[in-house]
């Protein structure tokens, strides 16, 4: 009786290497897109402390007492180069209301700045 010498690889073992990227990429995928919706975020908040100092500025310098200063109104006096849309919502304008001498600015109803985060250890 010969024996045979089997060299190959066979069509359930490719079945189950071609399953095990797919599941192992499927979890990259879902974690770089985590990973990117973190950055938008921590760019808008980045974004809207510079609009707050720019419509902090842009009050001192014109004596301005305006409850709300848009970003038009930052970039036409030249206190901003370009008028900033928000990475996280869906290109959405920054919105800068003025109690008193606090500034916040939002976008939807999300406030980015001030930055209000819980410690958590």
């Amino acid at each position: 009786m010969k024996k045979l010498n089997n060299k190959g690889v066979t069509l359930v073992e490719i079945t189950i290497a071609i399953s095990l990227v797919v599941m192992i990429s499927s979890i990259a995928f879902t974690n770089l897109n985590k990973v990117q919706e973190k950055a938008k975020i921590n760019t808008d908040k980045i974004v809207a402390a510079n609009l707050a100092s720019a419509a902090s500025i842009y009050r001192l310098e014109e004596n301005n007492t305006s409850t709300q200063i848009t970003t038009q109104t930052l970039k036409d006096n030249g206190y901003i180069n370009t008028v900033p849309k928000s990475q996280s919502n869906k290109e959405k304008d920054f919105i800068i209301n003025v109690v008193g001498q606090d500034i916040t600015v939002s976008v939807e109803g999300q406030q980015f700045y001030p930055i209000f985060e819980v410690a958590t250890n």
